[in-house]
């Protein structure tokens, strides 16, 4: 009998990688929404916290967000509702509470 490679490979081979990367990939992170930049200064750090936890570390690493730009962020998926800090290229900070990160949200100086 012969056996197509593309058989075996789908039979026993696809089944223990996906296994194997359902154990290692990290499933505390999600995707969680869009970050826009609605001040004057470039943004660049992203923080969020839920609950009583402390900040999460700094949730935009692929570098900072640009006057009027945007950016996907990854957030941990235990809650959509969290404080957000954002800092800013010259040093001021913004703080809002209770900010839905599952969505598209702005950051405004007021």
């Amino acid at each position: 009998m012969h056996v197509r490679p593309n058989y075996v490979f789908l039979s026993r081979v696809c089944p223990i990688v996906l296994l194997i990367l359902g154990t290692v990939w990290p499933t505390e992170i999600a995707l969680a929404g869009t970050v826009v930049n609605g001040t004057r200064t470039a943004m660049v750090s992203l923080q969020i916290r839920s609950g009583h936890s402390g900040w999460e570390g700094n949730l935009l690493r692929d570098g900072p967000v640009g006057v009027g730009k945007h950016k996907a962020i990854y957030a941990p998926s235990d809650s959509c509702v969290c404080d957000v800090k954002a800092t800013f290229e010259d040093g001021h900070r913004v703080m809002r509470q209770r900010v839905d990160v599952c969505s598209t949200f702005v950051i405004r100086d007021f």
